[in-house]
């Protein structure tokens, strides 16, 4: 996508692919794979989804969330509320960073 200002000028060009997932179970794998394989067609995308749950389900292992997620900060009554989750391979100490 070309962004242009007022007067037509070339602002900034922006080519990315965002999966609006936050689940940290084997749905979220099933729908980034879907995601990945999307078709044109309703019929192949449903066949795809169900090539992706049965990929996902029975020949990959899925992680407990003891293994995902390895602290929980909570700061209520800050101006700005926020939950901040931190995994074992995280290298910055309080950013919201979960892989």
């Amino acid at each position: 996508q070309v962004l242009q200002d007022s007067t037509g000028r070339r602002v900034q060009k922006m080519t990315f692919v965002m999966s609006n997932y936050f689940s940290m179970g084997v749905e979220s794998r099933i729908g980034r794979g879907f995601d990945r394989h999307r078709r044109q067609s309703q019929l192949l995308n449903k066949m795809t989804y169900g090539i992706e749950g049965v990929k996902k389900a029975w020949f990959k292992r899925t992680l407990t969330i003891d293994n995902i997620v390895d602290g929980l900060l909570e700061s209520p009554g800050e101006p700005d509320e926020r939950v901040v989750f931190r995994t074992k391979d995280s290298t910055l100490p309080d950013g919201p960073i979960l892989k």
